[in-house]
């Protein structure tokens, strides 16, 4: 459903009850070659626009993403409690205005739609790096 007041998509018939995010939850699509691609383009796009240092990826999955930035250098740190390895950046937890310090960069990819209120999430998002830091957001394309 949109909110045609913010333009936002949203799941009206979500019910969080029913979802765990823990380390069984999968949804890593980082397997296919297409995806890899697409991956590797915004690596550049992050570089890009948001930099290298003092970035946070927010909801980073199972923590592929994370690592393909790792590599090429840039300093990250990432949060999702689906995370089941062993990479000492990613934190085994949701990320708060709290979780951090200060993030100067914020990486939400494919996070927002499991948002129920998303509004109130991207409050505390410009929170967390005192509305002074860059956001990239990557969600699903609806049209």
């Amino acid at each position: 459903m949109q909110d045609l007041k913010t333009g936002l998509i949203y799941n009206s018939a979500f019910r969080p009850e029913l979802m765990t995010y823990d380390e069984n939850y999968e949804n890593e699509q980082a397997v296919s070659e297409i995806f890899q691609k697409h991956l590797a383009s915004i690596a550049k796009i992050i570089s890009n626009y948001l930099g290298t240092t003092n970035i946070v990826e927010v909801g980073c999955g199972k923590g592929y993403f994370l690592e393909i930035l790792a590599e090429n250098g840039f300093s990250i740190t990432g949060f999702d409690p689906a995370y089941a390895g062993s990479n000492p950046r990613i934190k085994k937890e949701y990320f708060g205005p709290a979780s951090f310090g200060k993030a100067s960069e914020l990486i939400l990819r494919h996070v927002l739609e499991h948002i129920q209120n998303p509004i109130d999430f991207l409050e505390k998002l410009k929170h967390a790096n005192n509305g002074s830091g860059k956001i990239y957001i990557e969600v699903p394309y609806f049209d």
